[in-house]
């Protein structure tokens, strides 16, 4: 499954705590309104956040970082636009 970067009108991260552990999504929304959604334990995690942050305004440059500060009581990030 691909989306082509033109047509991405938003994007958002969450965290959701479970037990033991976290995950983390990336949720790509387009102009169709088709979402992708992109977890933390999915294969190609590190590369697929920083080839995203090439394409992302130079506000959030350093994307696996804002990532990592994603928290129970900071759930939700608003990247893109």
């Amino acid at each position: 499954m691909s989306v082509a970067f033109d047509d991405v009108v938003g994007i958002h991260a969450y965290v959701l705590e479970i037990p033991a552990s976290s995950l983390t999504f990336v949720v790509l929304a387009t102009e169709s309104g088709y979402n992708l959604e992109v977890r933390s334990d999915m294969a190609g995690w590190s590369p697929f956040l920083r080839e995203l942050g090439e394409h992302l305004p130079l506000k959030v440059r350093d994307l696996p970082g804002l990532i990592g500060r994603l928290t129970a009581d900071v759930p939700v990030a608003e990247l893109y636009p």
